[in-house]
Formats: structure tokens, C-alpha cells, sequence
């Protein structure tokens, strides 16, 4: 995974995972920032009815809420079949981000 160093020059890690479920009130995509211990600094979720949620460590809305443990490395999160998780660059995760707290429309 590749490592990029925030403003404080703190390592931080990029990924998507996608969860493949019958649910329409779970997410099916999550982006996850983590700082260099895997916890989750910021977090966006998309739900299947629609919506999407954000998460980061001064706001949460509605059900989002960042991860209490470290997440796992993606080799370990893609063994479980309903998960598929990918790397993916701070410019992606910011892009999502920036839609997502300025309520822009995401496609479908």
C-alpha cells in the first residue's frame, strides 16, 4: 500500500472496499484514510438506498462512525469473500471526500 505523509508527516494509507450484500441500509463502498497504525482518520460510506456518510475524527453523520480498532491490511480484508478491498490514492479518497461533505451528487 502505498504510504503518503500528511501535513504533520504523519505516514497515511489510502483504500476501497467494496462489501457485496443484500442490504440496502448497509454500506456497499467504504474509502477508509488511516494514519500509520491502520485506525481510520477519516471514513466515507455509500449506501446502496443512496445516501452517503462521512466520518472523520471533529464529525460523524448519522451511522458512520470510524473504526475503534485498526483496519486489517487488504490481503486480509479480501480473504473474506464478501469484501473487496483496493489501495487507491489520497487524490481519489480526497476527490470522494470533497463530494460527499459538500453534498455533490455521486454517481450510480
Amino acid at each position: 500500500m502505498e504510504e503518503l505523509l500528511d501535513t504533520e508527516g504523519i505516514k497515511m494509507f489510502y483504500m476501497r472496499t467494496l462489501w457485496f450484500h443484500d442490504n440496502n441500509d448497509d454500506p456497499s463502498i467504504i474509502y477508509s484514510e488511516l494514519d500509520q497504525n491502520r485506525y481510520e482518520v477519516r471514513r466515507i460510506e455509500f449506501v446502496k438506498s443512496g445516501n452517503h456518510l462521512y466520518a472523520s475524527q471533529e464529525k460523524e453523520t448519522e451511522s458512520c462512525l470510524l473504526g475503534e480498532l485498526p483496519i486489517p491490511k487488504i490481503e486480509e480484508i479480501n480473504k473474506d469473500k464478501q469484501f473487496w478491498a483496493v489501495e487507491i490514492s489520497k487524490g481519489e479518497f480526497d476527490n470522494a471526500w470533497e463530494k460527499v461533505i459538500h453534498g455533490k451528487s455521486w454517481p450510480k
